[in-house]
């Protein structure tokens, strides 16, 4: 009944171009650019399902790397409100974004789990953006989400630093949950854009001393370069 009422008071609204009926209509929703085909992310030689290639394998604790979508406008706007207008209510609709572009994978018993925000950053916003993705994704996929992972001291916004400060500022700083029992599975990496790659490495680190067996990450767009 709330829901309702607000919706009669509040209209929902495109994000894009203000269109009644949704907060992304049926014609901008076909705006999201697909990143076809996909390609080792590091050499960027064509690769299925973002597989890293043998010569990069080596570097990388990560095997796969699916980026969903390029990084223009409308991705863009979509996680800008999202994430620093703090607009909770668009994490179903970057999930099935992301679901859409997946869900021909085959990911039978694989554990879904994200990279975390620092308590710094939670506190802020007020939720996990990536833990919300990484829920509704997991009821479209039918697999279970689990907190796996956790940050263990605040650092810099990624966004502001350049490559090799990014990698030091988020080395060694996460880590499995003492609860956790992993060994052996088969864990979806959430995460919403990648850059360098070093803070998806970093979880998928952690995963791997863990016990995880294979590391699938997935994103929804890559500001790489």
């Amino acid at each position: 009944m709330i829901k309702y009422f607000l919706n009669f008071i509040f209209p929902e609204r495109c994000i894009f171009c203000r269109k009644l009926g949704g907060y992304i209509c049926s014609e901008c929703d076909k705006n999201f650019i697909e990143v076809k085909p996909q390609i080792c992310y590091f050499c960027e030689e064509v690769s299925v399902f973002g597989k890293i290639c043998p010569r990069c394998k080596n570097f990388f604790s990560f095997d796969n790397l699916f980026i969903c979508y390029r990084y223009k406008f409308f991705l863009k706007k979509l996680l800008l409100n999202f994430k620093y207008n703090f607009r909770s209510i668009l994490a179903k609709k970057c999930a099935l974004l992301i679901y859409k572009r997946i869900k021909e994978i085959n990911f039978k018993n694989c554990l879904i789990c994200y990279v975390p925000s620092d308590k710094k950053r939670f506190r802020w916003r007020g939720f996990c953006h990536t833990q919300l993705i990484a829920r509704y994704l997991s009821d479209y996929l039918d697999l279970e989400c689990k907190d796996i992972l956790e940050k263990k001291v605040n650092s810099d916004f990624q966004s502001r630093l350049d490559r090799g400060a990014r990698m030091s500022n988020i080395k060694g700083k996460f880590s499995v949950r003492f609860n956790c029992n992993i060994v052996n599975k088969n864990i979806i990496l959430i995460d919403d854009v990648v850059s360098t790659g070093s803070t998806l490495n970093e979880c998928a680190k952690a995963l791997r001393n863990a016990g995880a067996r294979r590391v699938f990450a997935v994103v929804m767009g890559s500001n790489k370069g």
